[in-house]
């Protein structure tokens, strides 16, 4: 899979979804504009309780196939970097406050 995804939005559903696809071999940027929402997702990602390095205790992943996933996700504050994706799925948080 030569595919290049954007997903906007680092949240719980936006960090599960750059995992999802990355594992599945897509090139994946996950953008978000907080700092601190893109170092929570990449948290999550590789050391959260449906990670990939949990994947691996649990023998779903081998460590050679989370590694790879983990090289296809990148995390960035930069919208240029999702402007020229494939497809681009929005995950973006609703804050109503």
């Amino acid at each position: 899979m030569n595919e290049r995804i954007g997903v906007v939005g680092a949240g719980v559903m936006g960090a599960g979804i750059a995992q999802v696809l990355a594992g599945s071999g897509a090139q994946v940027v996950c953008f978000d504009v907080s700092p601190d929402a893109l170092s929570q997702a990449r948290r999550v990602v590789e050391d959260g309780r449906f990670g990939v390095r949990r994947a691996v205790e649990l023998g779903k992943l081998t460590a050679e196939e989370a590694e790879a996933a983990l090289g296809r996700l990148r995390f960035s504050a930069s919208l240029a970097e999702v402007i020229d994706a494939d497809l681009v799925i929005e995950a973006i948080p609703e804050k109503l406050d």
